[in-house]
């Protein structure tokens, strides 16, 4: 409980216990003895005990505690010094006990060998196991649970692939061998008479590099490359009214195989062969394959059912001439005789404009 100082009115702290009539608590700030007694008398109360010397306000306060304590249990009777009193009797017995049972275990251990086990540093390692490399899967392995048909398609897919990319590359180096042919069939028939320029023999090589190109293409010779019988009809109704030879194929390998191993003079391809993205990205290669001197020559055409003729959005896309709807095919040999002369007049004028000073 807390009461305030009588003179400075601080709140002194006052222990929460039954406390003897004449007991007081000094002010811990200006030093007052306040009375704190709540009204307990006890028996005899035992005067405070003056102390010589100075004392500190809180060594008064634990002074007037204490001796508030000895009163307490002064009035009661002695009995706490009674229960005391057997306990001191009793410590040195406690104290003593240990020792003597300390002995004997004393005793035997200076009878037990004096070995001791291995300590952890003296240990010696305990082995580690060694890291097993995973078996490599052998192909049977990685096979196991593929279905034999699976593994024979997935072969088969890859054979033709590899046999595509071979039969292109053999193309594609037997062009540029035949160019370099035609050019040097060219170099080899063009007398240079003396005191002519450089510039002028250039194009005097190219012109007739030019017109050995033009006599390696197949004049008159269309590749029609479809599956649709009525295309194939309307071809033969028209083209051969003008003088065309036909030679229909039915696949997209083989048409690939004959763009690159003749020079066509006009070809003609049907877009429902075109299946897939990869099928149109082939052609277009096998079109970017075909040298400029024999391109030049060459007509290409698309029959698309479902886009309009000479539409240039086809051009861009699949690098060919022109694309006729099939609605137009009873006129294709008229499409086409237009852009075959289109392209024979912006040939010759290219040549008789590279070639004026020859």
């Amino acid at each position: 409980m807390n009461k305030a100082c009588e003179r400075c009115g601080r709140i002194i702290v006052v222990p929460d216990i039954p406390l003897p009539a004449d007991y007081t608590q000094k002010c811990p700030a200006c030093g007052h003895d306040n009375p704190v007694s709540d009204d307990y008398s006890p028996q005899a109360a035992k005067p405070i005990p003056q102390q010589s010397g100075y004392a500190s306000p809180g060594d008064s306060m634990g002074t007037h505690f204490d001796n508030a304590i000895d009163n307490i249990f002064s009035s009661a009777g002695s009995a706490p010094k009674q229960a005391q009193a057997p306990k001191q009797a009793q410590a040195p017995k406690q104290a003593q006990a240990p020792k003597q049972a300390q002995a004997p275990k004393q005793a035997q251990a200076q009878q037990r060998p004096t070995h001791r086990p291995p300590t952890q540093a003296q240990r010696p390692p305990a082995p580690q196991p060694t890291a097993q490399r995973p078996p490599t899967p052998t192909p049977s392995a990685a096979t196991a649970g593929v279905p034999a048909q699976v593994i024979e398609q997935i072969r088969r897919e890859f054979q033709n692939e590899l046999d595509r990319t071979k039969a292109d590359l053999r193309n594609e180096m037997e062009g540029r061998l035949r160019m370099l042919e035609d050019r040097l069939k060219a170099d080899q028939g063009n007398f240079v008479p003396p005191g002519m320029s450089t510039a002028q023999t250039e194009k005097k090589k190219e012109k007739a590099f030019q017109a050995q190109v033009h006599e390696r293409l197949l004049e008159s010779q269309v590749l029609v490359a479809t599956q649709n019988a009525t295309v194939i009809k309307n071809c033969e109704a028209t083209l051969q009214r003008r003088g065309f030879t036909l030679n229909p194929v039915t696949s997209l390998e083989a048409t690939l195989e004959q763009i690159a191993k003749k020079p066509y003079h006009l070809v003609i391809v049907d877009q429902r062969m075109l299946k897939y993205a990869s099928d149109s990205q082939a052609l277009l290669g096998k079109i970017k394959q075909i040298s400029l001197p024999i391109r030049r020559c060459q007509t290409i055409a698309m029959i698309t059912p479902g886009i309009t003729t000479a539409e240039s959005q086809v051009f861009y896309q699949w690098g060919i001439d022109i694309n006729i709807h099939t609605k137009d095919l009873e006129r294709l040999d008229e499409i086409l005789m237009d852009i075959l002369e289109l392209k024979e007049a912006i040939l010759n004028e290219y040549i008789a404009d590279m070639y004026a000073y020859t």
